[in-house]
């Protein structure tokens, strides 16, 4: 491929080998590794057939597949998940298993809700127990010393469910910017603490199914919620009731956590097998329509590809290759969303759009389904597979009839198939918009230090200025705070009715906005149809590296383009900075 500076610079910075200097070579590697899983003739057939996928960057694996296949280690997984039981055991093995999961370069989310709370007695002597918080700091000390003496920042997140105690400390402990640095947190809030809400009732915590303290008004803890996630990026907020409605593995494994992004549902010690369909080439010009043919064969042999790295993988820990072997959870997501929805002439977020992609991603879940149908029948279904309980499942239920009779007969490989990923970096290097995000502005100016000076520069999105220089129509691009929260979340929950995971995805809320009575309202009327949400005031965590520039008219915005000195892929923003892995 004929990379721009910009894309060569992440690539080499961040998948090459030190032998390797071009995309190709890097593809050659990955296609190799994976395909091994193949017998005789077909390694060969899908070599190619990975190679056919990814040589355009139709489909881009997951950011630590590009750099682990081929490698010695062999560690090609993004994020893992986690809980930790309230024993000194479970506690010493939790903190083993974080370093050596940290130190194979995944992340990992855990649920700290089994932990006895503050003050809690401890073999019958009274106010004995440091906490959630103080289980949760020694954790992000370990991960600060991985963080010092690597290249990059440890990934973590801890989850705490509503009732428990702690939950009042859980919350304030972001609000001081030197506290748990490499970690995000989350709130797992469920159905009757929305009622509570709603109908202004009181709240009682619970450990162990003991009434803890003193009740509190939910309205006021539910403020407290959005006023830290509107003023710090935290914490993001679970549905867990909708998530084990949801939980298509849920006869046979519980659900524990996400991942640190969000857009993996995980058991114990399970696992994210990352990669993602670029929606922008899926376009054709011609028809003005998606290639559907393409797309199908895409995701049918991405389905296989992921699949294979399941079996590859070299996990930090033995439980996390039980984990994956008996789900083979895999998570087939998307980038370039919104370069898809302006190149149809839709706009972000608006009705058209929405009736768009609740029709694409019908699709889309129908065709990877099916693939991993078809591909059980030559290797099999996932060992923990029993039709009459999977095909129950308030998700898989939902598939058209064709897909369950055909199920039926067959099996099928994977016990979870889809989800939406952040795609922070490789959608840069694949040059469109990242994962189901708005981009963040058509132009923008970026704040970067060099040596000892602040050094700005002007960008413009790619598609964009493709757009400009062919005198097309700019109507449909928008920036990420010019889109609604409203629109946001609406695309989000068209989404999710179609993703058996969850989805990683920010809303954006411009610096201005104090609505907290509107927010708060328009999460609840969604809350049945999402599985997670974050919130992202701009400059909440403190002056932002990019900022969009606004022009009037045609004059004035061929001046900025003249001054650019740069055409990118699009940013957007994640909340915390620690989404890439």
């Amino acid at each position: 491929m004929n990379l721009s500076t910009y894309q060569q610079d992440i690539l080499k910075s961040r998948y090459l080998l030190p032998y390797e200097n071009t995309w190709e070579e890097c593809v050659e590697r990955v296609a190799t590794h994976i395909s091994k899983v193949e017998q005789n003739d077909n390694i060969i057939l899908w070599k190619n057939n990975f190679i056919e996928i990814m040589k355009d960057m139709d489909f881009i694996p997951g950011g630590r597949i590009l750099y682990g296949a081929g490698r010695k280690s062999g560690a090609m997984l993004n994020c893992f998940i986690n809980d930790v039981e309230d024993n000194r055991y479970s506690i010493a093995k939790f903190m083993s298993d974080m370093y050596l999961i940290s130190t194979s370069g995944g992340g990992l989310g855990a649920n700290y809700s089994k932990i006895r709370p503050k003050g809690f007695p401890i073999q019958n002597i009274q106010n004995l127990a440091p906490g959630v918080i103080s289980e949760i700091k020694k954790i992000d000390a370990i991960g600060e010393q991985i963080k010092c003496g690597g290249t990059r920042r440890v990934a973590l997140l801890a989850g705490l469910e509503i009732s428990h105690p702690d939950i009042p400390e859980f919350l304030n402990a972001k609000l001081d910017r030197n506290e748990l640095n490499n970690h995000n947190i989350s709130v797992l809030i469920n159905n009757e603490f929305i009622k509570s809400v709603k109908k202004d009732k009181d709240w009682q915590f619970e450990f162990g199914n003991k009434k803890i303290g003193v009740p509190v008004k939910a309205k006021e803890l539910w403020n407290k919620i959005i006023n830290s996630a509107i003023n710090s990026g935290e914490p993001g907020i679970l549905f867990i009731d909708n998530i084990k409605e949801n939980f298509s593995t849920g006869y046979f494994e519980e659900f524990v956590c996400t991942n640190p992004c969000g857009e993996i549902l995980g058991s114990k010690l399970s696992s994210c097998c990352l990669g993602s369909i670029n929606l922008s080439n899926m376009y054709d010009k011609d028809k003005n329509d998606v290639d559907w043919h393409k797309l199908s064969t895409t995701i049918r042999y991405a389905i296989r590809f992921l699949d294979n790295v399941v079996t590859m993988n070299n996990y930090p820990i033995p439980e996390c290759k039980t984990s994956a072997e008996q789900s083979r959870r895999i998570g087939l997501g998307v980038m370039g969303l919104h370069y898809l929805l302006i190149k149809l002439g839709l706009k972000y977020g608006k009705q058209k759009s929405l009736e768009f992609v609740e029709r694409f991603f019908a699709t889309f879940r129908n065709e990877a389904f099916e693939a991993s149908i078809d591909l059980s029948l030559e290797k099999g279904s996932f060992p923990m597979y029993d039709y009459e309980q999977f095909s129950s499942g308030n998700f898989v239920k939902n598939l058209p009839t064709r897909l369950l009779r055909k199920m039926k007969k067959n099996g099928i490989r994977n016990g979870m198939i889809t989800t939406i990923p952040p795609t922070g970096t490789v959608s840069q290097l694949a040059n469109v918009s990242s994962g189901i995000e708005p981009i963040f502005a058509p132009i923008y100016k970026r704040a970067y230090r060099k040596d000892d000076n602040i050094v700005e520069e002007v960008l413009v999105d790619s598609l964009f200025y493709e757009y400009y220089i062919n005198n097309q129509s700019l109507t449909n691009f928008i920036s990420a705070y010019d889109i609604s929260p409203e629109e946001h979340i609406a695309v989000q929950a068209s989404i999710q009715q179609f993703i058996d995971n969850s989805i990683s995805k920010t809303v954006n809320l411009p610096e201005s906005y104090t609505n907290y009575e509107e927010i708060s309202d328009i999460i609840f009327e969604y809350s049945k149809h999402l599985k997670g949400i974050t919130l992202y005031r701009q400059n909440s965590r403190g002056k932002e590296p990019l900022t969009e520039i606004k022009y009037k008219d045609k004059n004035e915005l061929k001046g900025l383009i003249s001054k650019a000195s740069n055409i990118v892929a699009p940013e957007s923003k994640c909340s915390t900075g620690q989404c890439e892995l």
